[in-house]
């Protein structure tokens, strides 16, 4: 009986030190995964930040495309408006050119 109760004895120990090797093995390769995760966390935040950055630009640079257009769009009424007070006074010109050729008839 008591070769049987070594063995079985023995089979435990030897269950016992695959389980804790394996123990071990898992301990590590968890180690190994919360490294990876803490890295990937920071990458993770650098590029929300980048997105961040990018979107304040994007929102920037709308803005800036928008007023240009608003401007875009005065200007030409600025520059019609413009001619048609050149053409009134080169009308007006005109007219006095004509008043001053019939005085001096």
């Amino acid at each position: 009986m008591t070769g049987e109760f070594r063995k079985y004895i023995e089979h435990i120990r030897q269950k016992s030190l695959e389980l804790h090797q394996s123990l071990v093995i898992e301990r590590e390769r968890a180690g190994s995964y919360s490294a990876e995760i803490a890295r990937l966390e920071g990458l993770l935040r650098e590029q929300a930040q980048t997105v961040e950055e990018l979107r304040a630009q994007s929102d920037e640079l709308q803005q800036l495309l928008n007023e240009q257009r608003e401007q875009a769009r005065q200007q030409p009424t600025e520059e019609v408006s413009k001619d048609a007070a050149i053409d009134g006074l080169v009308k007006e010109i005109d007219f006095c050119i004509q008043q001053l050729k019939i005085a001096n008839e």
